[in-house]
């Protein structure tokens, strides 16, 4: 079986498609590039299924193999990206080649990714190749609105069934290392209840404003003791904050929202109890104030889940493309790792492009960089289903 090169004018001419179809979420649109991508890997060999939880969503599960063998390899990548904005040098879904380089919204985040991955396999099938196992690309909607809605990969793992010799790999953007533990996000929203009054006569209402002020100073001194040897500490940031109506109006309601990394020794619930306290300390010396905790999402903290065997499998596939030896890292923010491990599928992270390319104007990716990936994903498919 003669060895195939990998096809890079194919890369790029997919990588530009994709960018080309607009799937800014909100509001998604991802049908159009589901439906495109799932063409393909039918002309490919797969076997493919597009589960729409949400009207014109369509989640792709495609199944190269037998679903009944021993070994699966999944690899999983999202269809959305985060809207473009503003100030773009080049249009950010025209998919514009210069100077080794794609520029586009997803270009990075996560478009080149998925056409590397296709790439991998259709090469593989070039050659003749077939699995000794079986090997699934799920790609899914929804993935940079957190997927509350469970329309999209929280909702499709639900309806997948635990697998012995499983691995899952999440094509995000780690710059080639490998990313085998990550930070949960946990999203808070603090509501804070006064009685609005004219400004002028402030004693006559209750300023929702000012109570929150005092919880979130508290909350910016809290210190939380855990500590990982990857990840390092939990963190927790003030991102939004909304209060007023008028410049003489005393404000009836406050409200605040917190970004809150953390790492897996730590509980959500633990956290939630310790802003709890600082509302109910501070409300005994103020019974004025009236303080909601509101869950907005949570994303679960990922521990190492893999075995040693598999982990050899993946460095040996980067060494014999990049000739370097990858880092094993952590990761501050989340892809949704965790909810693979705890549905029972071992779950690592690793795809080409820096993560500071993400969600910025004229976010680009380096044509060599998906190049590379399309060869480490073929080595790691012909390597964990031999």
């Amino acid at each position: 079986m003669k060895k195939q090169e990998i096809d890079e004018k194919a890369i790029v001419s997919l990588t530009k498609k994709f960018i080309q179809i607009n799937t800014s979420n909100p509001p998604g649109n991802e049908k159009k590039l589901s439906d495109l991508i799932s063409n393909l890997l039918k002309q490919i060999g797969f076997k493919v299924e597009q589960i729409e939880i949400a009207k014109n969503r369509p989640n792709i599960i495609a199944t190269l193999g037998s679903e009944k063998s021993e070994k699966t390899l999944i690899l999983n990548g999202h269809l959305d990206t985060v809207p473009a904005g503003e100030g773009w040098k080049y249009s950010p879904f025209e998919g514009k080649v210069t100077n080794g380089k794609i520029y586009g919204r997803g270009a990075t985040d996560m478009k080149g990714c998925l056409a590397s991955m296709i790439e991998a396999v259709a090469s593989l099938k070039r050659e003749g190749w077939k699995p000794n196992g079986c090997l699934k690309f799920i790609f899914t909607v929804n993935e940079e609105m957190g997927d509350n809605e469970e329309i999209g990969m929280r909702g499709i793992i639900k309806k997948m069934k635990k697998q012995k010799n499983s691995l899952v790999i999440i094509g995000d953007v780690t710059n080639f290392d490998l990313v085998v533990s990550e930070k949960g996000i946990l999203w808070l929203e603090l509501i804070s209840y006064g009685k609005e009054a004219h400004a002028s006569m402030p004693w006559t209402g209750v300023n929702a404003l000012e109570k929150l002020n005092k919880v979130l100073y508290h909350i910016q001194n809290m210190k939380i003791e855990g500590k990982n040897e990857l990840l390092g500490n939990s963190t927790i940031s003030i991102t939004i904050f909304n209060s007023g109506i008028k410049t003489n109006v005393i404000p009836g309601i406050a409200k605040a929202q917190l970004d809150i990394r953390l790492i897996p020794e730590e509980k959500k619930e633990a956290i939630i109890d310790l802003i709890r306290e600082i509302i109910n300390r501070l409300s005994e010396e103020d019974k004025n104030m009236k303080i909601e905790i509101k869950e907005l999402l949570y994303y679960p903290p990922v521990k190492p889940s893999y075995d040693e065997k598999t982990i050899k499998i993946i460095q040996e596939s980067i060494r014999s493309v990049l000739n370097k030896e990858p880092k094993i890292v952590g990761e501050h923010g989340a892809t949704g790792a965790g909810y693979f491990i705890s549905n029972g599928f071992p779950c690592i992270v690793f795809g080409p492009g820096k993560p500071e390319n993400c969600h910025i104007k004229d976010e680009y990716i380096e044509i060599k960089d998906l190049v590379n990936a399309a060869k480490i994903y073929k080595e790691i498919i012909r390597n964990f289903l031999k």
